[in-house]
């Protein structure tokens, strides 16, 4: 890789620090992370989804498994601490916690239960379909 692109690229990375979020949940939630639904839990997550650390998450991907709980429990807070409302990147149907535009997921948190950041990820330009 010359010079100029691995610059490019660094330049890129320190970028995206700026845009990085994490989805969080109300602190009286309960959660869980399994393959399926969990009776009981207000948010299962897709265990899924942590393999796809690093790719393009594309709209309609499910995230979440909702049990009588809607948008207004999650909350988007960015690295400098500002909160946005979860509705500008997710969306919620038939029970299911969705992306409704493409973003890069970053890392998902292990110790849901005590931090309730569930997942961190990189907004995206909504033409994006793919990264390399």
């Amino acid at each position: 890789m010359p010079n100029a692109a691995k610059r490019a690229s660094k330049k890129a990375l320190a970028e995206s620090d700026k845009h990085l979020l994490t989805l969080v949940l109300d602190e009286r939630m309960d959660v869980a992370m399994s393959d399926k639904p969990i009776f009981g839990a207000s948010v299962t997550i897709s265990e899924k989804l942590e393999q796809h650390c690093g790719q393009l998450l594309k709209a309609g991907t499910v995230v979440a498994w909702l049990n009588y709980i809607d948008l207004k429990k999650f909350a988007c807070l960015s690295a400098d601490h500002h909160y946005q409302d979860a509705g500008n990147y997710f969306l919620v149907s038939s029970n299911r916690l969705m992306v409704n535009k493409p973003i890069i997921l970053v890392s998902m948190e292990r110790d849901i239960n005590t931090s309730k950041r569930l997942l961190s990820f990189l907004r995206v330009a909504s033409n994006v379909h793919s990264i390399r």
